[in-house]
C-alpha cells in the first residue's frame, strides 16, 4: 500500500499539484494537520480540493493551529479521522487533531483527557485490524520527532503511553518542524513526515511485513 503523508502545509495549497504531479499510483493520502495557517473552512477547502479532484482516498486531522471551521469542514466532506477511524485496504487508520497544550494558545488544543478520549474512540472504530496507523498532528513525548530548536521535548505523553500500550503498527505526525525524523516505540515506526509549507513531505509504503518510510521533498 502506497501512502503520501502530509502535514503542516498552513496555507500553502499551491505546492499540492506539485507534490500529486509526482506522485502517481497512490492508495491513500493522509493530512496529518495544520492545513491553515489560523484559518478557516476556504483556507481548508484549497488544500483538500486537488485531492478530491483526483479521485483520491483521503483521511485528514487538523491541527492546532486550524480552527473549528477547518475540522468541521473535514467532517462534512467526510475525510476526519480525528476521533473516529476508517479501515483502508484492510488497514485501520485513526487519528487525534490539534495539539497538547502549548504556551500559545493556538486556535486547537487539548488538553491530556481529550487526547485520550480521541484516541479512544478512534482505535475502537479500527480495532479488528490486525494492522494499524495513528494519524497524530502532535508527535509522541520524548522522542527524535517532538524535539524544539532549543532542544526541549513538547510532544503529547499521552500519544506515546497510548502506542506503548496498543502496539500499533505506524505513527505519523507533524507539528515540530525542526524535528522531520524517525523513532521506535516498541515495535512501532514513529514518523514525523516535515512541513510541506518547507517542502517536506514522505511516501509511506506499508507491506504484509514491513513499514518503509521515503522522505521527499520539492525542488
Amino acid at each position: 500500500m502506497q501512502i503520501l503523508v502530509l502535514s503542516d502545509i498552513h496555507g500553502a495549497a499551491d505546492k499540492i499539484p506539485r507534490i500529486l504531479h509526482n506522485h502517481k499510483h497512490l492508495d491513500l493520502v493522509l493530512i496529518v494537520g495544520d492545513l491553515t495557517q489560523r484559518g478557516g473552512e476556504s483556507q481548508a477547502r484549497a488544500v483538500i480540493e486537488p485531492f478530491i479532484d483526483g479521485g483520491l482516498t483521503l483521511c485528514a486531522v487538523p491541527g492546532n493551529m486550524d480552527t473549528k471551521g477547518v475540522l468541521e469542514y473535514l467532517q462534512g466532506r467526510d475525510i476526519s479521522i480525528h476521533g473516529s477511524g476508517r479501515i483502508v485496504n484492510g488497514i485501520g487508520f485513526f487519528g487525534v487533531g490539534g495539539s497538547n497544550l502549548t504556551p500559545f494558545h493556538t486556535p486547537f488544543e487539548l488538553n491530556d483527557m481529550e487526547i485520550a478520549a480521541c484516541l479512544e474512540a478512534g482505535f475502537d472504530s479500527v480495532a479488528a485490524c490486525t494492522r494499524i496507523v495513528l494519524v497524530s498532528h502532535a508527535p509522541p513525548f520524548g522522542t527524535k520527532l517532538d524535539r524544539t530548536y532549543s532542544g526541549v521535548h513538547c510532544g503529547s505523553k499521552i500519544v506515546r503511553e497510548y502506542i506503548k500500550m496498543k502496539a500499533l503498527t505506524l505513527c505519523v505526525c507533524g507539528h515540530i518542524h525542526e524535528s522531520r525524523n524517525q523513532d521506535m516505540i516498541g515495535n512501532t515506526v514513529c514518523v514525523n513526515v516535515g512541513a510541506v509549507k518547507d517542502n517536506k513531505y514522505c511516501l509511506v509504503e506499508i507491506e504484509k511485513d514491513s513499514v518503509k518510510i521515503i522522505r521527499r521533498e520539492l525542488a
